[in-house]
């Protein structure tokens, strides 16, 4: 499937001159022209020449301002209007990597950074300055600025998580989106790893057949993140099952664990000597290869089978016999520990991240025992939504999945993060600030408020370091650049005063008030979201107006919304994948509120969306030309995002008069039902005339990170359209008694 935006995000920052060279300076404030000078020193770092060439490209082409680079080892104190960019020679053990000081004056610049990021960093915030001011002006001041949260973990959308991503490496990664990355604040990208694929080991001697290509990618893409201060860490699920008619069974009858039926696979058993040699041999060997390589991630939970207590076990327990005679934190924490051994025997600096997705439930206090056990330089990263508790219009649920309408921590979060401190174990934070399920195709959920409020709270109670997406949520936007900004100290002073200063760079001074009313009106709508897991997992509001209606019950579960088996090939299999055709279970999402107040909660939060989206559209004329793109592409995603869900309400009351009508044996009763179709078909009809018209002019509208394909598209709208109309030609054929 093609990808149409993805031109678009390889495209270079700088195209256009943005500043108008009306401004002039004004108090204490002085202008960049084009007698000053970018000076390095004489060896610097690729790191170094990146960061020099971004500062002089975004002077020439946004401010049209021609300035030199130069290389000096000296710094000239009778000379005037130089920006000196200088790493600390003898930095002290509480200055932080990547931390950075600025002098800044009419005469010079001076930049010193900790390290070679601390530069790039420094000159980062001295371009978004000038943003800011709208021209090359700054003030004389004293700046002095370190990260909060160390480690900033991201992933490009190019990237695709179901398929080897190492072969792919230059299209998923360019030189201009690692860059774009970087300004976003991320140091660290994640890619999913095989340990069979990546190694070859004694012990398993028919793994690793294409090791050497892949570390080769490896590095390359290793290299090349170094020149923007970026690590590359892998997300491993380990010891990964193995098909069942894998040859290797043969070959090793002795080390088969419990079997997964939903994906025909058997585990390596991690209670074998063999597979635990493995792991240890082979993350060893991994970062032998791959010098430079950051850490890993580990998930010993996922949907993946991997260890034998990784799927299932909860009632029953398991058939392994070795396994079975163990408890669960003792088989994820030896695989945890041996994994962290072997990494750090060849790689002390790397960073082992323990990730605690779906530990609960699998054992009694089952996350206390594994972060007990874990050693000490484990990184334990925990979840930030999951196992919060919110309330709705009197009703109490369970928050179990990412979000982004609920701020947290999650009281499983901070019991975990309150274990870990007294043990000494660093904390990550796992969310994702771009979007979640509850609405995954478009670009971003524009609710700024709320990501400032759960960046500023996460690094109140002292988290280290956040994985930011899943593989999906993960388009760089106005979200994930407002989290770099509460990711440093100081930090803005509030939300408002950082959203204002966006607002007014993105859409002029004049009405920045009004788009910042606007998200605080977004962010109050989703307080209505009526969050389960089954309704994140299954309604529609993903497909949008692409998801179909019909006249008769279908008695299919409702089609998968994160995954396009039919027309996208991906490397592994679930049960899930067998959910291709729209259905119309409305159980399959409704159940945790039930239909009536799933609908009440809907409706509220439309009902109060719609107040921003007609709040821009109201000054959409008004905002300045060179501006226009911005104020217009916020209108589109925030009219979609109101459309997909307007979709998921027609859809629901559709299927329920549908149902009702069917059931219904009084002739007074169903023409009233039937007039209540009608209307509904009629809505959902105009309403996807609505978001087929944004989606031509809104690329990224319908695309979903993780199915690497879009949920809606104009021709998938057209079609809906197309049954919806013959849906109504039914009602009124029935209305006049015609069938």
């Amino acid at each position: 499937m093609k990808i149409s935006f993805f031109k678009g995000l390889k495209s270079p920052i700088y195209t256009k001159r943005i500043f108008s060279g009306k401004e002039k300076p004004c108090g204490d404030e002085f202008a960049i022209t084009s007698d000053w000078r970018i000076v390095i020193p004489r060896e610097s770092s690729p790191q170094i020449l990146v960061t020099a060439n971004d500062l002089k490209k975004f002077l020439k082409i946004v401010a049209g301002v021609k300035i030199s680079v130069v290389k000096s080892d000296s710094i000239p104190r009778n000379q005037e209007k130089h920006i000196f960019l200088r790493i600390k020679e003898s930095p002290s053990k509480k200055q932080k990597q990547e931390s950075y000081n600025i002098k800044c004056s009419a005469k010079n610049i001076t930049i010193v950074g900790a390290d070679a990021s601390g530069v790039m960093y420094g000159i980062f915030y001295l371009e978004e300055l000038m943003r800011f001011r709208k021209a090359p002006i700054l003030k004389t001041q004293r700046i002095e600025r370190k990260p909060v949260l160390e480690t900033r973990i991201f992933r490009s959308p190019m990237a695709f998580f179901y398929h080897n991503e190492l072969p792919d490496m230059d299209n998923a990664y360019p030189d201009e989106y690692l860059l774009k990355m970087a300004k976003h604040g991320f140091n660290g990208i994640w890619l999913r790893g095989v340990l069979r694929d990546l190694v070859k080991v004694s012990c398993f001697s028919e793994f690793g057949e294409r090791s050497e290509e892949d570390i080769e990618h490896l590095n390359k893409i290793i290299k090349r993140c170094a020149n923007y201060g970026i690590k590359v860490y892998f997300y491993f699920t380990e010891p990964l099952g193995l098909d069942v008619k894998s040859d290797f069974w043969s070959k090793h009858p002795e080390v088969k664990g419990e079997f997964c039926e939903s994906q025909g696979v058997y585990a390596l058993c991690s209670s074998t000597e063999p597979v635990i040699s493995y792991l240890k041999d082979g993350f060893s060997c991994l970062f032998k290869n791959a010098p430079g390589l950051g850490g890993v991630i580990l998930i010993t939970a996922s949907e993946l089978h991997s260890n034998c207590w990784s799927h299932g076990g909860e009632k029953n327990g398991i058939t392994c016999e070795r396994c079975a005679i163990r408890k669960p934190s003792d088989v994820i924490s030896e695989v945890i520990t041996t994994i962290n051994s072997g990494v750090k025997s060849t790689a002390p600096e790397a960073k082992v991240i323990a990730w605690n997705w779906s530990w609960a439930g699998r054992e009694d206090d089952i996350e206390r025992k594994i972060i007990e056990s874990i050693p000490d330089d484990v990184i334990l990263m925990a979840d930030f939504e999951r196992g919060g508790k919110r309330e709705i219009d009197g009703f109490e649920h369970m928050v179990d999945e990412y979000s982004l309408s609920y701020i947290g921590p999650s009281e499983r979060f901070s019991q975990a993060k309150k274990l870990a401190d007294k043990l000494g174990k660093q904390v990550y934070a796992k969310t994702q600030i771009g979007v979640t399920h509850e609405i995954a195709t478009v670009p971003y959920f524009p609710i700024l408020p709320k990501i400032a409020e759960k960046y500023r709270r996460l690094v109140e109670v002292g988290g280290k370091g956040v994985m930011a997406c899943w593989n999906f949520g993960n388009i760089l936007s106005r979200n994930t650049e407002l989290a770099n900004w509460f990711s440093w100290s100081p930090s803005p002073e509030s939300a408002e005063e950082i959203l204002q200063k966006m607002a007014e760079r993105d859409f002029g001074t004049r009405h920045a008030e009004m788009f910042m009313k606007a998200w605080n009106i977004f962010s109050q709508a989703t307080d209505w979201f009526p969050f389960s897991n089954k309704f994140v997992y299954t309604a529609p509001m993903n497909f949008g107006a692409a998801y179909q209606f019909y006249w008769e019950k279908t008695d299919k579960p409702m089609k998968i919304p994160w995954l396009l088996p039919k027309e996208v090939k991906y490397n592994f299999k679930t049960s899930s994948m067998t959910k291709t055709e729209f259905g119309d279970n409305l159980e399959d999402f409704c159940s945790a509120f039930g239909i009536e107040q799933t609908l009440k909660c809907l409706e509220k939060m439309c009902g109060i969306w719609i107040e921003g989206i007609k709040l821009i559209k109201s000054y959409l004329q008004e905002i300045p030309e060179h501006l226009k793109e911005n104020a217009e592409r916020e209108y589109r995603v925030a009219a979609a995002i109101y459309s997909q869900f307007k979709s998921t309400i027609h859809f629901i009351s559709f299927v329920n008069l549908r149902n009702q009508y069917h059931e219904e044996v009084n002739i007074t009763n169903k023409s009233e039902l039937l007039s209540q179709l009608e209307k509904t078909v009629k809505l959902e009809i105009e309403n996807s005339y609505f978001l087929k018209e944004l989606c031509v002019k809104e690329k990224q509208l319908g695309f979903h990170g993780e199915a690497f394909g879009y949920m809606y598209t104009v021709d998938k709208i057209d079609a809906k359209i197309k049954q919806t109309q013959n849906v109504l030609v039914k009602i009124k054929q029935v209305q006049n008694g015609t069938v």
